[in-house]
């Protein structure tokens, strides 16, 4: 697969719908939901840490040739 940019577009939703997830847990109290955003923080780390590592290797292959 090769790197795009728009990778990153991803990144962001997932993290911010962990974030909002949890903290509508806090704030209501469901308990059902608790289980969501502890798993789609580690989905948007892994993400982010793919995306990431996709940048790096863009940046190196295009600098060393």
């Amino acid at each position: 697969m090769r790197y795009d940019p728009l990778y990153w577009a991803a990144v962001f939703p997932l993290g911010m719908y962990a974030a909002s997830t949890w903290e509508v847990n806090a704030a209501m109290g469901f308990d059902f939901l608790q289980a969501v955003p502890k798993l789609f923080f580690f989905i948007a780390i892994a993400a982010w840490g793919l995306a990431f590592i996709g940048m790096l290797r863009r940046v190196f292959r295009t600098l060393i040739p």
